[in-house]
């Protein structure tokens, strides 16, 4: 396992490649409220996801539906040990779940999200 410091924009594309296995945490609590955005660069790099968060977290959700990864609790060690040892040990998986995190990346339109956060703001700025 190799840990990287902050890596600039221009080469984190190449730095999130790198990887076979990425982990993402959502702090207890936050579900519902944001979906960690660094997960789509992840997802479009083919990289399986360990997502670690709330049953009810979107991420979670999006995790298990596609089956491109991997979900626990944050803060359980022993889960995240148990599918990193299962992945290394059966890379047969490991590279179905990293096909299905591309494909998973796919499904999202980008655009999206922002067109509706903007419409939002628009109707609060305006009922002011």
């Amino acid at each position: 396992m190799t840990f990287l410091p902050f890596q600039p924009t221009e080469t984190l594309k190449f730095s999130l490649s790198a990887a076979d296995i990425h982990i993402v945490s959502l702090k207890k609590g936050f579900s519902g409220y944001l979906v960690p955005s660094k997960i789509y660069n992840i997802l479009a790099t083919g990289c399986a996801l360990i997502a670690a968060g709330d049953a009810e977290c979107e991420m979670v959700d999006m995790v298990q539906k596609y089956e491109c990864g991997f979900t626990c609790r944050p803060g359980d060690i022993e889960a995240i040990v148990s599918f990193i040892e299962k992945c290394y040990n059966n890379r047969s998986f490991l590279k179905r779940i990293s096909e299905n995190a591309r494909n998973t990346a796919l499904h999202y339109d980008f655009e999206k999200p922002l067109d509706t956060a903007h419409k939002l703001f628009l109707e609060l700025t305006q009922q002011g």
